[in-house]
């Protein structure tokens, strides 16, 4: 993923050097999204992660059939603060 195009760019470039507690934090829940997401062809959920920096994240969210959203993709760029999970 080129984090250049990334909404947070400039954001995370300033958060050179994250935290332990907040690596550990995000391997974990990581680890957890990997079974947990969504996966239907009315409803999806799927999320990019930087190789070098898993604070820094991609998601795009197919709408749910029967919401207003239904058949809409919808991309949202995450960044992950050095506070994070606080």
């Amino acid at each position: 993923m080129d984090i250049t195009k990334h909404h947070y760019y400039s954001l995370a470039r300033d958060h050179k050097s994250p935290p332990a507690a907040k690596m550990v934090r995000l391997a974990q829940e990581l680890a957890d999204l990997s079974h947990a997401l969504p996966f239907e062809h009315t409803n999806s959920v799927f999320v990019r992660v930087d190789r070098s920096r898993v604070d820094i994240m991609k998601a795009m969210i197919a709408g749910a059939t029967g919401t207003p959203y239904a058949h809409g993709l919808y991309e949202y760029d995450i960044f992950f603060t050095n506070e994070y999970p606080a």
